[in-house]
């Protein structure tokens, strides 16, 4: 239920403006890539633009090492 919310609201809103569901993270590409396969399993109601690039905020961090056991 929270996905098709989300969906609702990226339809009313933009897409690269909401996040919620499945389509939580800050990073545009991984937003992307997740409505890129729910686009081919339903039809979307809005069009999903190819972002350009990600600020470096927005990025993952990788913290290496931060699991490893003594």
């Amino acid at each position: 239920m929270e996905n098709k919310v989300t969906l609702d609201c990226m339809s009313k809103y933009g897409w690269k403006n909401v996040r919620g569901g499945i389509y939580f993270s800050p990073n545009d590409f991984l937003v992307y890539e997740k409505l890129i396969i729910n686009s081919k399993q339903k039809e979307l109601e809005f069009f999903i633009e190819k972002p350009s690039n990600v600020t470096e905020s927005h990025l993952q961090r990788v913290l290496k090492g931060s699991n490893r056991s003594n």
